[in-house]
């Protein structure tokens, strides 16, 4: 019993730290080959093919030679910890290392190779050891007799990684930032690591098994049915993935794009898998298919329910103000439409890994299961979102599910099932988009979308989610807004001062106007004001949509800038068009969505501001927009000082109601009067501001990307208080 207590506690541990891991090699290379869905694809793929490999390998070596596979399983969790804590030593040196792979990328095709060397730079080794801990935890489970030994060990380490997805953002993250909690991850796994080779001492050794012969049940797997076990595990991990995928890129179109939106739709999902998981030690193999058929049911009927939770949080949440009541309701939302789904599919890998009875045939199953769940992430990335949409992708998979699950069922009853759900397909009514895209999340009230607004343009991607125009009457005017999943970008009425302000005000301190890079879309009046001071303008935007948005619906604000000589829009992330490029600029223009959005905080922190430094011209400047409102003090401080950390001239701007932040290396002399009114902070008093203990941003610790979302539902005048805090503080430091 003892020895069993240990290897689930040893395996529970490995399934929290390896979510820690993932989250955080996710965050450390998105700084270096971007957070475009392509570079999320690579990062993705080399993780799920490095653990792939590791069981594949372990599958291939005898078993006589795995006389002890708690050692095998312990030196695995040494050495992925010690790659760890080698990361967290030269954390800040390793982009150094990288930048060359990626900067002599001349084409698509060799920058795509680029960033996958990268990628397995960092990964494979660790992830690769990582893998190999699932068949030598079944291996040293089989050492005890324990029935069902593979699907034992995925349901312990389906458990810690639902501990790991909800204490690492609530938790970990926050207060230990990515180097912190990649050396806790790093800690945690190596105590399990010499933990398990302290009980091979003198341990049992492990009986080699030939073919699959499963403890308790008597079975005998033949070579055709270990294929089709293997099929079928890639099957599994296929499809599921596929609707993974899906169910994140909508979390974020109707739950929000802060970092705990993801990890509520990751907690949501694996918390479904533990319970279908948990579900199959009760449940007989020939229930599989009727179980399939009803999470087909079920993701059918959420469909429904998906275009209706942004009001909901009106409804339910409008008179919430803390962050932990409100993370609760999303929390709520997210379970109603992803649990029962998730948990009724969830059964069906480990009912397949019943039949590996021994840790070579669990090896090759996880193998597959893994390398399939790349092509799911790949096809609903690439085809199914961009191309066939969310809604209809969800019903094509409950469809697929349904098929294979009558298949499996043999039942004349599933057949009736799957016929009324295909009826259910052609009859549902489309998603209203307005309802779905209203972004009532956000705040949790109306802003944009009235009852009397109308909807003039929506497109749907994988990296900008979905992206809408709407018009709404105001004022015996029509305001046409673009927003990001329900998110505000921009208007042509009240917010045009902001953008106008977003290149004018930092170009007044330009010593040569030749170059600019707006990183940020928006409307693109941004664009044309740096156009019209005499910059050739670099655009660098995330989503493909936002671009066709600002050509149609904006021209009257932007002038055609998007498409008049000079101008270059690059689809890619701001941060890596630095980071790969030598060209200078003058003028560095940041326009973000809001701080708090998930990887935003990678152009807030001090390395991107140093890599914005060695890109500017000698007399260059750098314009960060920071949102007055809905943000904190100590965070609106700390995204002025961390600027500050980098540049010796800062000052701080009012423009439209939105707050400017400009850095340079020269005194910044204002050259028009008009402009004076709208200065709240001059360099000499950001100086003063910066002697206070306000928290410099970094890649490190990610301090505003996990504490600006606390202020969303925050009732009062923040922009007030915060307006009159920085004057107070400035003075009187």
């Amino acid at each position: 019993m003892k020895g069993r207590r240990l290897l689930a506690t040893l395996f529970t541990i490995s399934g929290a730290t390896a979510l820690v891991t993932e989250q955080a090699f996710e965050k450390i290379l998105g700084t270096w080959i971007g957070t475009t869905t392509g570079a999320a694809a690579i990062v993705l793929a080399i993780y799920f093919a490095a653990l792939s490999l590791g069981s594949f390998l372990y599958a291939r070596i005898p078993p006589r030679f795995i006389k002890r596979p708690l050692r095998w399983y312990g030196f695995a969790e040494l050495l992925l910890a010690t790659w760890l804590l080698v990361i967290v030593v030269f954390f800040d040196r390793l982009p150094a290392l990288v930048r060359p792979l990626l900067a002599a990328a001349d084409s698509p095709l060799s920058l795509i190779a680029a960033r996958v060397a990268v990628a397995l730079l960092l990964m494979l080794v660790p992830i690769t050891a990582a893998g190999m801990t699932f068949p030598a935890m079944v291996d040293a489970s089989l050492q005890r007799s324990d029935a069902e030994p593979a699907a034992a060990m995925y349901t312990l380490n389906l458990a810690g990684a639902v501990i790991g997805a909800v204490l690492a953002p609530y938790a970990l993250f926050p207060y230990a930032g990515v180097a912190g909690a990649v050396a806790i991850a790093a800690g945690l796994g190596g105590l399990a690591g010499l933990l398990a080779i302290a009980q091979t001492e003198g341990g049992l050794i492990v009986r080699p098994l030939s073919s699959a012969n499963s403890p308790g049940s008597g079975r005998t797997i033949s070579p055709p049915s270990e294929t089709l076990l293997i099929a079928a595990s890639a099957a599994s991990g296929f499809l599921f993935f596929l609707l993974e995928v899906i169910w994140i890129h909508l979390i974020a179109i109707v739950i929000g794009n802060s970092v705990y939106a993801f990890a509520i739709g990751v907690g949501c999902v694996l918390a479904g898998l533990l319970l279908g998981s948990l579900a199959t030690f009760r449940l007989n193999e020939a229930d599989v298919g009727a179980v399939l058929v009803g999470g087909a049911i079920a993701l059918a009927l959420t469909t429904l329910r998906w275009p209706y939770i942004p009001h909901a949080f009106v409804t339910w949440g409008g008179n919430l103000e803390s962050f932990a009541a409100g993370e609760t309701l999303r929390w709520l939302q997210a379970a109603i439409v992803i649990v029962v789904p998730s948990a009724l599919f969830g059964v069906a890998y480990p009912l397949l890994l019943r039949h590996a009875g021994n840790a070579q045939l669990a090896g090759r199953m996880n193998a597959a299961n893994a390398l399939a769940s790349i092509g799911g992430a790949l096809a609903a990335n690439y085809i199914l979102i961009p191309r066939v949409g969310a809604e209809r992708s969800l019903i094509a998979i409950a469809l697929a599910y349904a098929a294979i699950g009558t298949l499996l069922g043999k039942r004349k009853q599933l057949a009736f099932a799957v016929a009324a759900l295909a009826l259910f397909a052609l009859l549902r009514p489309p998603w209203p988009i307005l309802k779905l895209t209203s972004g009532e999340h956000v705040y949790f009230g109306t802003h944009v979308v009235k009852p009397t607004t109308r909807l003039l343009f929506a497109q749907e991607d994988a990296d900008g989610g979905m992206t809408t125009v709407v018009q709404t009457p105001q004022d015996r005017e029509l305001v046409t807004t673009i927003m990001t999943n329900g998110k505000f970008q921009g208007d042509d009425a009240m917010q045009r001062a902001a953008q106008r302000g977003f290149a004018s005000v930092p170009a007044q301190f330009v010593q040569h106007r030749g170059n600019a890079l707006v990183i940020g879309l928006g409307t693109g009046e941004t664009v044309n004001v740096a156009r019209q001071l005499g910059f050739k303008v670099d655009v660098a935007e995330l989503a493909p949509a936002m671009v066709t948005g600002a050509r149609r619906y904006f021209a009257r604000v932007n002038g055609g800038a998007l498409d008049a000589p000079g101008t270059r829009v690059i689809i890619e992330d701001g941060r890596n068009v630095l980071f790969r490029h030598d060209k200078r600029y003058d003028l560095v223009t940041i326009e973000l969505t809001s701080v708090w959005f998930s990887g935003a905080t990678n152009l807030y922190s001090a390395d991107f501001y140093r890599l914005v430094d060695a890109r500017l011209t000698d007399g260059g400047v750098v314009q960060q927009w920071i949102q007055l409102h809905h943000i904190g003090f100590a965070e609106l401080a700390s995204t002025i000082v961390t600027m500050r950390s980098v540049f010796p001239y800062v000052s701080f701007w009012s423009v439209g109601g939105q707050g400017v932040i400009v850095g340079s290396r020269h005194p910044q002399l204002v050259t028009d009067p008009r402009l004076v009114a709208d200065r709240l902070l001059a360099p000499d008093d950001v100086t003063r501001l910066a002697r206070e203990p306000f928290v410099i941003n970094t890649d490190a610790n990610r301090y505003l990307e996990y504490h600006t979302p606390r202020y969303a539902l925050t009732l009062g005048d923040l922009a007030h208080r915060n307006t009159v805090a920085l004057k107070r503080r400035a003075c009187c430091s």
